[in-house]
C-alpha cells in the first residue's frame, strides 16, 4: 500500500528523521501512525545520503515495546544505513522537492494493487498496438504512477 503524509513514513520522510513507536494500540501518539493487522510496534529511518532521501525502512513488530532496547532500533539505523548504498546518486531528493499527499486507508487501496500485475500487462498491450516498445520496467513504473494518480484523488473524495 502506499503511505503518504497522514503516515509515519511520511513524516519520517518529511522530517528526514527517524520515527519509532512503541505502542501502536495508544491513539495519541506523537507521531502519525497506520496499524498494519498484526503489527504493536514500529522504528522507522530514512534512506539518506548528503541530506537527501530515498525512501524509509520500516521495521515493524506483533509485540509492544520491541524496540525499547537501543540495540534493535539501532539495528534497523544500521540497514537503512547500508540500503542507501544501493541507490544511486540521482535516486535521492532533497526534503524541499518532495510533496506528499494523503492516502486512502488500505482498505480502500487494496483492490487497486490485487490488480497491478493485469494494470501492467494492459499497459504492455496497449503500448504494442501503438507500435511502441515499453520494457517491464516502463510498464511497472507508469502503473505505479497511474496508481499514485488515482490514489491521491481518491482520497480527497
Amino acid at each position: 500500500m502506499f503511505l503518504g503524509a497522514e503516515s509515519l513514513a511520511g513524516n519520517v520522510v518529511t522530517l528526514c528523521r527517524p520515527g519509532i513507536v512503541q505502542n501502536l494500540e495508544i491513539e495519541h501518539n506523537l507521531m502519525p501512525a497506520i496499524k498494519g493487522e498484526h503489527e504493536k510496534s514500529a522504528a522507522i529511518y530514512p534512506i539518506l545520503n548528503a541530506g537527501r532521501i530515498a525512501g524509509v525502512l520500516l521495521a515493524s513488530s506483533a509485540e509492544v515495546n520491541y524496540f525499547l532496547p537501543a540495540s534493535r532500533a539501532e539495528l534497523v539505523q544500521k540497514y537503512a544505513d547500508l540500503i542507501a548504498l544501493a541507490f544511486e546518486a540521482e535516486d535521492f531528493y532533497s526534503p524541499e522537492d518532495i510533496a506528499l499527499g494523503v492516502m486512502p486507508p488500505h482498505e480502500k487501496q487494496k483492490p487497486y494493487f490485487t490488480r497491478f500485475r493485469q494494470f501492467v500487462a494492459e499497459t504492455i498491450l496497449q503500448a504494442a498496438a501503438q507500435q511502441q516498445s515499453l520494457s517491464n520496467a516502463q510498464a511497472d513504473l507508469r502503473v505505479w504512477q497511474k496508481l499514485e494518480e488515482e490514489l491521491l484523488h481518491l482520497a480527497t473524495l
